[in-house]
């Protein structure tokens, strides 16, 4: 009787000891976002740098053209048909280079300009 009650209790202890082991998966860790790791702050920094400075070209590449516009519907008494007319009349010297995978769209009614991502 005291063999089987022995018995017993190893095979509890051993269901008990193998039973709730939780082992995490060390290539389970999820990466780190932008800004969480400090060893890639530089990177980080430039890449932001870089960002900020291709939206500012855009903006100041918008508002020379939209100012060109301006100038010429105030002389010529309407908007321009297209782009290169503003540069033909002399409103421009030429239409200031875009980013890659950008392109300018212009309404003749209205004698607006926008840059889309294409």
């Amino acid at each position: 009787m005291k063999s089987r009650s022995l018995l017993a209790t190893l095979i509890a202890l051993a269901f008990i000891a193998c039973s709730e082991k939780s082992v995490e998966n060390p290539k389970a860790k999820p990466e780190p976002k932008l800004g969480e790791n400090p060893l890639n702050a530089p990177t980080d920094y430039l890449g932001a740098v870089n960002k900020g400075k291709k939206a500012a070209v855009g903006k100041l590449n918008l508002l020379q053209i939209t100012e060109a516009i301006q100038q010429f519907s105030a002389a010529e008494g309407r908007n321009p048909k297209d782009l290169q007319e503003v540069v033909v009349k002399g409103y421009l010297t030429a239409l200031p280079p875009l980013p890659p995978n950008q392109r300018l769209v212009y309404t003749p009614a209205t004698g607006t300009v926008q840059i889309i991502n294409q």
